[in-house]
């Protein structure tokens, strides 16, 4: 993981723990405004993978499905940077 990686998954924790609501659109907002096109991507997957991260063996059915559109925020949003590789997440997405 590369120093950039870790300093976005470490500022996307402390973001998530201080915002009451934590809004997947605020984050995306966040991302494409205080990274390069490059990056941009790769902090976008960080998220998605984070949310995936929260779903446990007991979590709610409504619960795994709210992370499950929440993804798809994430991969239309890829989708715009990079057609092929947005289109490829969507339709592998379970």
């Amino acid at each position: 993981m590369t120093e950039l990686m870790i300093d976005y998954y470490e500022g996307l924790h402390k973001r998530r723990q201080q915002d009451n609501i934590f809004l997947v659109d605020k984050e995306l907002d966040f991302i494409e405004d205080h990274y390069c096109d490059r990056h941009v991507i790769d902090c976008m997957l960080c998220l998605d993978a984070t949310l995936h991260m929260d779903i446990d063996i007991d979590s709610s059915k409504t619960f795994r499905d709210n992370v499950k559109k929440q993804s798809r925020l994430v991969y239309r949003r890829i989708k715009k940077i990079d057609k092929k590789l947005g289109e490829q997440l969507i339709t592998s997405q379970d």
